[in-house]
C-alpha cells in the first residue's frame, strides 16, 4: 500500500506515478486522480471500502497482483477515459452500492 485515504479525507493526484503499491479509500474519504497511474499493486491496485467518491480522469491501473479496482459499498464512481489493464484478477469490481449515482459514462475528459 502505498497511499492511505483515511476516513473522511480526500486527495487529488495530478499527473503522478504510483509504481509498487496501491491506493486505499477508507469510509467517508474521496479521491481526484487525474492522469495517474497505478502500477504493479501487490494486491488491488485501487481499494475502496465505504468511500463517499472516487474520480478516475485519463488514469491507468495495471499489472497489479489484484483486480485493477475493487469498491465495495462506496457512493460514487467516475471513470472517464481510463486504461484498466493486465492485472491479475478482475478489472474493476464493484459490490454492494459501488458506481451507484453519476457514472460519467460519456462525458468529456476534464482539463
Amino acid at each position: 500500500l502505498l497511499l492511505d485515504v483515511r476516513k473522511g479525507a480526500f486527495i487529488e493526484l495530478i499527473n503522478c506515478r504510483l509504481l509498487g503499491g496501491g491506493i486505499f479509500l477508507d469510509s467517508g474519504s474521496s479521491a481526484r486522480l487525474v492522469r495517474t497511474s497505478v502500477l504493479e499493486a501487490p494486491g488491488a491496485g485501487i481499494e475502496g471500502r465505504g468511500f463517499e467518491e472516487l474520480t478516475l480522469n485519463c488514469c491507468q491501473v495495471s499489472n497489479c497482483s489484484g483486480d485493477g479496482v475493487h469498491l465495495s459499498r462506496g457512493q460514487r464512481l467516475r471513470a472517464i477515459d481510463c486504461t484498466i489493464s493486465d492485472n491479475l484478477r478482475s478489472g474493476i469490481v464493484l459490490e454492494g452500492g459501488a458506481g451507484t449515482g453519476d457514472s460519467g459514462v460519456g462525458e468529456p475528459p476534464l482539463a
